[in-house]
């Protein structure tokens, strides 16, 4: 190959075309219209068909330049992965740091995306060597880099939302269109460039690499080693959150099915709130006033923003306090470390190197797999609970110091949607329909579609999955009593949310603050602390769930986390305490069906002497008996206008 004159390209018309397009659609998006694709996004049909029309345009385009040599191929395919991989971590840098917002994203990501692209790229480079081989006449340079450069400069536009996929893929084309002119015109100076810079490139993968692993320890040893003398005595603490679970699918809360048999015997020989409501619909602002005793307005987290550093945790308090703290997550969306819900603990596991966690860390990774498969963010990003518990325990074998006290928090994400229940859980309340539980999530928000089997079919499924973390907790139970740590440990069993079956037409979560949504379980267990078979029918606030904990682990709450310790309420003479209002809220829904009630809006909520005060995002009211109506079918904020402006007020008074 000898480097040639410059040529004419046709990378000026696709840039110009690209930044019109752009234009127009963060136009039309920050006008609140439809983006250009009506937000539909392109297939993988219109990605191969688009594809394959550039290269034969730049086939044609460039019939005479030079033929490359298969080993020049690879080291082509290798330097344009490595850039695509670097470019992707740029892009979640900017969003991550730059923009504060939240990515998704592993710690790993510095080295994870380079090596997964560079796999990806290297594998299509030993087909287009192979081509070469095989029709040395066919393949120029520029037709080898065109195609997967479009990818290159594609994928980093993924991790800004804003950006339209046409649009963002067409300036992809022409910078692609730009980059094989280069190749076309210095294909000597180019294979040179691509060959030192990959080695560059290959050299700072490793480097992250080892990086991210070395800190990762160095943090949690130095966490442990600055941990002060504990409290003589003092329980280890066991809180796990069932992602997901509302309290009427539990048998101890009058469920007919057997979901639970081992929750409900930690509720008979401990104590059961049955009136325990949650403060939001959805996982991050729930856990943040599980952590914080505040409720979601009053925290900085939301469905962009993680947890700023304002407000103390509660693993922040037992370690402060001489606990060894550690967090075991299997929702990897809003519960992983980047949502601000890592403070406090020495060790945070959340993403496992794993091949869900290698698939879908690339943007186009994600974005492509998103392609093949209806809704698979919910399946592969995931640790399952039985991948919990082997953590978990396996940190607790691990400790350093055996006598120092442990906070261990547990996230289960098995019984969400898409309702997978694992091998020997598929038949358990009925038969299995995989297809179904995958288009549960790609049909829109609303039952209209199903008909009265289907839904069942969900429920079983979601019950199914309810049984397995059951046992899945009963493993871990166990697992703590073979090491003679369960006598001493205080376990609290609760959940972030629940989830809809048709209620109000609609389902899952996150888009209303009805009942079944709000309504979770809360169990206590602690032989000899906690008295057995209590059930307290007093309605309690999640955010009053750390203050709870503090009290019954004789540690003072810090400055800066309010709440009501619960345990006067199941004292054998239960003395009345200044309960935390039953505030919930949702703020404004992102990317979901205008019809939704958050869709129009922030909507709050207040639970008062069995009276559910909810306020639309729209400004509309509804009131529900829900002691007499379970179901809120009836709203009575016509007839009971007095209730009303009595919660309205309690409610504006809470969120002051």
């Amino acid at each position: 190959m000898t480097d040639s004159p410059p040529s004419r390209g046709l990378a000026p018309l696709w840039i110009g075309l690209g930044v019109l397009l752009a234009a127009l659609g963060l136009a039309a998006d920050a006008l609140g219209l439809t983006a250009i694709g009506g937000g539909q996004g392109l297939g993988l049909r219109q990605l191969g068909v688009l594809l394959i029309g550039v290269t034969l345009i730049a086939r044609q385009a460039w019939r005479d330049a030079a033929r490359p040599a298969p080993a020049s191929c690879l080291w082509v395919m290798a330097w344009l992965g490595l850039l695509c991989g670097f470019a992707d971590v740029a892009a979640v840098w900017i969003n991550r740091h730059g923009l504060g917002e939240l990515v998704h994203k592993p710690a790993e990501y510095l080295w994870i995306m380079p090596a997964a692209y560079l796999a990806l790229f290297l594998t299509a480079g030993l087909l287009v060597a192979l081509a070469v081989r095989v029709l040395p006449g066919l393949v120029t340079l520029p037709v080898v880099v065109l195609g997967p450069a479009i990818f290159v400069f594609w994928s980093p536009t993924l991790q800004f939302g804003m950006l339209d996929e046409i649009a963002t893929v067409v300036l992809a084309v022409g910078a692609a269109t730009a980059l094989a002119r280069v190749a076309a015109d210095r294909p000597e100076s180019f294979v040179r460039f691509c060959r030192t810079t990959a080695l560059g490139m290959l050299a700072a993968t490793v480097a992250f690499a080892a990086g991210v692993a070395y800190t990762e320890r160095a943090t949690e040893r130095a966490a442990l080693a600055a941990l002060p003398a504990a409290p003589r005595a003092a329980p280890n603490v066991l809180l796990v959150v069932l992602d997901t679970l509302r309290a009427d699918h539990f048998g101890s809360y009058g469920y007919a099915r057997d979901t639970t048999p081992r929750i409900d015997q930690l509720a008979a020989e401990g104590v059961l709130f049955e009136e325990h409501w949650s403060t939001a619909p959805w996982t991050l602002t729930s856990h943040v006033s599980l952590f914080t005793g505040r409720y979601p307005h009053e925290t900085s987290a939301d469905w962009k923003t993680p947890l700023d550093d304002a407000l103390p945790t509660l693993a922040e308090v037992l370690s402060a306090n001489g606990y060894a703290t550690a967090g075991f997550v299997g929702n990897l969306f809003y519960c992983g470390a980047e949502n601000g819900l890592d403070r406090g603990f020495s060790r945070y596991d959340d993403y496992l190197l794993k091949w869900g966690t290698l698939l879908t860390t690339p943007s186009l990774g994600f974005q492509l797999f998103g392609r093949l498969v209806a809704g698979p963010a919910f399946v592969v990003l995931r640790n399952s609970a039985a991948e919990i518990n082997a953590r978990c325990l396996d940190w607790i074998d691990r400790r350093e110091d055996p006598e120092r006290p442990f906070f261990a928090f547990l996230n289960y994400f098995d019984a969400h949607a898409m309702y997978l229940p694992p091998a020997g859980y598929e038949t358990k309340y009925g038969a299995p329909d995989r297809e179904l539980m995958m288009r549960f999530h790609s049909r829109g928000w609303t039952w209209s579609a199903w008909d009265t089997d289907q839904q069942q079919a969900f429920v079983d499924a979601y019950d199914a999955c309810l049984r397995y973390v059951d046992d899945e907790l009963a493993k871990l139970l166990d697992g703590l009593r073979d090491r003679g740590l369960l006598d001493n440990t205080l376990v609290i069993v609760t959940s972030d949310h629940g989830e809809l079956f048709g209620e109000h037409n609609m389902k899952e979560h996150a888009t209303s603050l009805y009942l079944p949504l709000l309504h979770v379980p809360l169990i206590l267990w602690w032989p000899g602390k906690v008295p057995a078979g209590r059930r307290v029918d007093a309605e309690v606030s999640l955010v009053d769930v750390p203050a709870t904990l503090l009290d019954l682990v004789a540690l003072a709450r810090p400055e800066g986390m309010p709440g009501t310790s619960l345990q006067p309420l199941w004292a054998s003479q239960p003395t009345p305490i200044g309960r935390s209002p039953l505030v919930s809220a949702v703020s404004q829904g992102i990317r979901i069906a205008p019809a939704l009630p958050a869709a129009k809006g922030d909507m709050r909520s207040l639970v008062e002497s069995g009276l559910h005060f909810i306020v639309n995002g729209d400004g509309s009211e509804e009131l529900y008996d829900v002691r007499a109506d379970r179901g809120q079918e009836r709203n009575l904020i016509e007839t009971r206008a007095d209730d009303a402006a009595r919660l309205r007020a309690a409610l504006e008074r809470a969120w002051r």
